[in-house]
């Protein structure tokens, strides 16, 4: 995306007793079990699009070498009490799950269990090598403290420097009571291989390792990040630095833990609550973008996430299918259909009035997000953008200057130009998407950085080039239901997965079944022959703007209206008001005071952006069909729960009506009904 050369290490851990005892029991050998687990690992990495450069197994023979010189560098390192590996007895316990040994102290506190899986610690005494990992504390406590980023996110910095404020203690770093590791270099005992993260850790440097050249001695070491699961974080802050230490190799800039991923109740993914999401189904169900989407936006990249169905669906109708998607293809639709399918000649610009909601400044602030792994926030950051994007062509209104081609043309390349910047953006965590959109508009990605940190974005797509629409990128999936089990059942662009286990899936809340927008008044007149009717164009997100008739008369003039955001129902069927067909209606606040009825548009957030969708608090559930709403009566069933209370906020039994930037309210009536 930056055109710097990169490279991207993932990998598995493959020794150990853990495996060793799986393959006992499974009547198979060791290398057979890693065998089938590296080739599910890969196969589900390559649906998920991971671009990773290198996959290191650590029974790959290449690996091993490396462990051994890596063994052999520490332990020429010499202090006062001799070398860094020395040969000692080791008695104490071990949690064969965690790989890790565990003093009698930490024992005693788990009353001797893995405080996990509640499987009792191992109590082995065996003769072993050490590594002195205690000579190094006082230098990895300067590093961390010099260096404030080296642990992220900040709260396990904390976490790790408190607990070096206890005695570090030297590392069993051999083991003799099973076979099932890497052999130590010649002139070690025969009978010993080594402690599983020795073995583990060490894959960093052989995954990029210059063959002939010394360890780390390459390009892409030390690396910038290493991505772990929070619970490993002990042994690549502390046990992995002080090996790099020992060796005089340099430190990784950055160490990143992120959390788990929990069943939307908040408990642990188990097959026994029957909880666990397959990811195959799932992507089976909604594609990769969208999983991808989900994944690094819906929770801090850093802390838990509480994995919901219902949500991930939100999101990809919210943010994919609505923003995105609609802006696409009213792009692209609009070039094919007013410039024949080419990038006009037309330039623009602030010189003509034309000129795009944001500039080359949003390259420079994803970049320092990306550089604090804030990947949340860049997901925000390309949103924010889109819907600024579909915000700039409802307010230039390129389908009202046919009688100024010039003008329309730039604004059409405007647009067409800011999907293609925003793309590059957005290809980290939709690839699909982005390359569709790279073939809409037919001009290359190219290196971001090349294009600038500052200033505004003007011609950067060569005019003539081609532009096609298509199908548009993203079809929204209704009619979803959640289930206990995290699945999801609805008519969307793929199979729902299987469930794990049959369970009846909760009614949908009939509020969600509307599909209530943001919308823009962009004009507006009186209906010919009624004295009660105005007849609005009302801008929702779509490709022209819906008609749409309100009984306003009483309570408002036309100037009052023209421009206004309102909420507009938008999966009622059309019907015949005066000489007028409808295409929706918008929602106001109604009240008898002092005896007469008064009726106001419900109030919008400011940043809510026309077009999106409006959610009841966290209930889950898409729109759905028009007739299914009038068959099933739906908005009769809603409307007596739908009111706002003694503050103003609009809620549908309690739920608040919410946007992107807050709950909708009635600018000054209160405890009143919503119609």
């Amino acid at each position: 995306m930056a055109g710097r050369d990169v490279f991207f290490l993932t990998g598995s851990d493959e020794h150990g007793q853990k495996i060793a005892k799986r393959a006992e029991d499974e009547g198979t050998t060791p290398i057979a079990i890693c065998d089938r687990y590296s080739s599910a690992f890969k196969a589900l990495n390559q649906r998920l699009l991971v671009s990773n450069d290198g996959y290191v197994r650590t029974t790959d023979e290449d690996h091993m070498a490396i462990c051994r010189r890596l063994w052999q560098q520490c332990a020429a390192t010499l202090g006062p009490d001799g070398s860094d590996i020395y040969l000692t007895q080791y008695e104490g316990w071990y949690n064969v799950r965690e790989e890790t040994f565990v003093s009698e102290t930490d024992a005693q506190l788990t009353n001797y269990m893995d405080p996990t899986s509640g499987q009792p610690l191992t109590k082995t005494s065996e003769e072993s090598y050490f590594f002195r990992m205690s000579r190094y504390q006082e230098r990895l406590v300067a590093h961390i403290q010099a260096n404030p980023d080296f642990i992220q996110p900040p709260e396990k910095r904390g976490d790790i420097l408190k607990r070096l404020e206890e005695p570090l203690r030297d590392l069993c770093v051999s083991r003799t009571t099973f076979d099932w590791g890497i052999t130590l270099p010649e002139g070690y005992e025969t009978n010993h291989v080594m402690y599983v993260w020795f073995d583990a850790l060490t894959n960093y440097l052989s995954g990029v390792e210059v063959e002939g050249a010394a360890i780390g001695d390459n390009k892409f070491w030390p690396a910038d990040v290493h991505i772990i699961g929070k619970d490993i974080i002990w042994f690549h802050t502390v046990i992995w630095p002080c090996m790099l230490m020992s060796a005089n190799i340099p430190l990784p800039g950055a160490v990143f833990a992120h959390g788990f991923i929990s069943g939307s109740d908040g408990q642990k993914m188990s097959k026994s609550l029957g909880n666990v999401v397959d990811p195959h189904d799932l992507l089976d169900f909604v594609g990769v973008d969208t999983f991808r989407w989900y994944m690094a936006t819906e929770s801090m990249f850093g802390k838990d996430l509480s994995f919901s169905t219902g949500n991930l669906i939100l999101k990809h109708n919210s943010d994919l299918a609505h923003t995105l998607g609609n802006l696409v293809h009213r792009a692209t639709s609009f070039c094919v259909a007013n410039c024949d399918g080419r990038v006009p000649e037309e330039t623009y610009g602030a010189a003509m009035g034309v000129e795009l909601p944001f500039g080359f400044e949003v390259t420079a602030k994803a970049e320092e997000l990306m550089r604090l792994n804030d990947f949340t926030a860049v997901g925000e950051l390309v949103m924010s953008s889109l819907r600024a994007l579909n915000t700039f062509i409802t307010v230039q209104e390129p389908w009202k200057k046919k009688d100024n081609p010039p003008l329309r043309n730039a604004i059409v390349r405007a647009v067409v130009e800011g999907v293609w910047y925003l793309a590059h953006l957005l290809e980290p965590f939709c690839p699909v998407g982005a390359k569709k959109i790279f073939g809409k508009i037919e001009h290359p990605p190219q290196p971001l950085l090349a294009l600038g940190l500052s200033g505004p974005i003007e011609n950067v797509v060569p005019s003539g080039t081609a532009v096609t629409a298509g199908e548009i990128l993203y079809a929204e999936i209704n009619n979803c239901v959640e289930n206990p089990e995290g699945s999801a059942k609805g008519k969307g662009k793929a199979p729902a997965p299987k469930p794990k286990k049959k369970a009846a899936a909760p009614a949908q809340d009939l509020a969600t079944m509307l599909d209530i927008r943001v919308g823009l008044i962009t004009s507006v007149a009186h209906v010919e022959g009624s004295d009660k009717l105005f007849v609005e164009q009302i801008e929702v997100g779509e490709d022209e703007p819906r008609t749409v008739c309100s009984g306003l008369r009483d309570f408002y003039e036309l100037s009052d209206l023209e421009n206004r955001r309102v909420l507009v129902f938008c999966n009622l069927k059309p019907r015949k008001m005066g000489a007028m067909r409808s295409q929706g209606m918008v929602l106001c606040a109604e009240k008898e005071v002092d005896g007469e009825r008064k009726v106001e548009f419900v109030d919008i957030p400011d940043g809510a952006e026309v077009g999106e969708r409006i959610r009841f608090g966290d209930l889950a559930g898409e729109p759905q069909s028009s007739n299914f709403v009038q068959k099933k009566k739906v908005l009769e069933k809603v409307f007596p729960d739908l009111k706002a209370d003694a503050d103003g906020v609009c809620n549908w039994k309690g739920h608040q009506m919410v946007t992107s930037a807050g709950p909708c309210a009635a600018p000054t009536l209160r405890d009143c009904e919503l119609h």
